[in-house]
């Protein structure tokens, strides 16, 4: 089961967020078919949104990720709820130069310049959507711009991914905060260990945030929530038919004269639906009813 644990320093306010995301991103890279560097993006993805899902208040409230690059990758989006559920996809999902190796550093694949937005939104309107610069493009890098440029709340990120036999092996990642009234020599302390990759290397074995108290010498720093991660999309057959009631008169005529099944794959997991004629010639009547 993946995790989002949170915790807090009383004597320094400095709260923590440690999220663990690779059970989901070994689900979507069989899903998706994805190749090991496809799957880290999604890895990566997925620990950001399950970052800054944890301040989200909603039971319906949802925070998803979008970077668009000019690497081979193409680009990446991650989405996080609420109540723990958790996808994504990439664009391209297998690069075979790149794939034959185990690679830490993915600048190779997300390329030189992109941009990445950040969309916070309910079942029924969007509460927040910006854009962060994002050139060289990394998804740590952005998520730490969102926390300290559009927020304005003093943080430090790091996510780590890696592969194993040409599969998803591990994927997390840790923020720090300074809330009001923290503890400004605390914090740079904290930043010091996220700024010469001692989180980075921690968070290739720590499952617990118990394992940072010494790094950052916080003795005081306690689990003060656990929340349940999962892989969950929200895609159903409603949603599908929905999709493509929005497609043009011509173009449901044009289905339905070849007399076949229409297949429909959802971005986010990989399911595929199965629309057969009388559906799509129910969907193209109705549709001319209306206009």
């Amino acid at each position: 089961m993946d995790t989002l644990t949170r915790g807090f320093s009383k004597s320094t306010n400095l709260r923590f967020d440690l999220v663990n995301v690779t059970n989901t991103a070994r689900i979507l890279e069989g899903r998706h078919l994805a190749g090991p560097s496809a799957a880290q993006v999604m890895g990566q993805g997925l620990a950001g949104a399950a970052l800054l899902s944890a301040d989200l208040d909603r039971e319906d409230e949802r925070v998803s990720i979008q970077m668009k690059v000019d690497g081979p990758v193409g680009g990446m989006m991650a989405e996080a709820s609420r109540n723990g559920d958790l996808r994504a996809y990439t664009y391209i999902k297998v690069m075979n130069d790149i794939d034959g190796f185990d690679i830490t550093d993915l600048a190779p694949v997300l390329g030189q310049h992109g941009s990445m937005g950040v969309v916070r939104s309910t079942s029924e309107k969007t509460l927040y959507a910006g854009q962060v610069q994002a050139s060289p493009p990394d998804i740590r890098t952005g998520l730490a711009r969102y926390y300290n440029e559009s927020l304005q709340v003093p943080t430090a990120v790091s996510i780590y991914t890696s592969t194993k036999d040409g599969y998803i092996n591990r994927a997390i990642g840790l923020a720090a905060e300074k809330m009001p009234d923290g503890d400004t020599e605390a914090f740079v302390r904290v930043l010091e260990r996220f700024d010469d990759n001692s989180v980075q290397q921690l968070l290739a074995t720590a499952d617990r945030l118990a394992a940072f108290k010494d790094l950052f010498e916080l003795e005081d720093l306690k689990v003060v929530e656990l929340r349940d991660l999962r892989f969950g999309c929200t895609c159903n057959e409603k949603k599908i038919i929905e999709a493509v009631s929005s497609l043009s008169i011509d173009e449901l005529r044009e289905m339905v004269a070849t007399g076949e099944s229409q297949q429909v794959t959802c971005h986010f997991c990989g399911e595929t639906y199965t629309i057969k004629p009388d559906g799509i010639r129910t969907i193209l009547e109705e549709k001319l009813d209306r206009d």
